[in-house]
């Protein structure tokens, strides 16, 4: 009997269980809400993560209607402190 195969399983099944953790604990914040900053929290949602946006000024209509359709939260108006000091990384776009 091979037991090469069920032992590259478990340590693949155990991979991706450990990346998936990963997603879901490590929180992006994205500073600006113009077309850069929405591209990049659109990619990162669809990569696992969790993701905030945050825009100091107003927020268009345009961007904000993507961001509702891919379910990330976001602020305009201000940047909030407690929310940016809980992510795991800040990309300012």
């Amino acid at each position: 009997m091979d037991y090469r195969d069920y032992a590259c399983h478990t340590y693949s099944d155990y991979f991706k269980i450990t990346i998936n953790i990963m997603q879901l604990l490590h929180k992006i914040c994205i500073l600006g809400a113009a077309e850069s900053g929405v591209g990049a929290a659109i990619l990162a949602r669809q990569k696992g993560l969790d993701v905030f946006v945050s825009d100091f000024g107003v927020i268009d209509e345009k961007y904000k209607a993507q961001l509702r359709a891919h379910e990330i939260n976001f602020e305009e108006g201000q940047h909030s402190e407690d929310i940016l000091l809980s992510a795991n990384e800040i990309i300012k776009s």
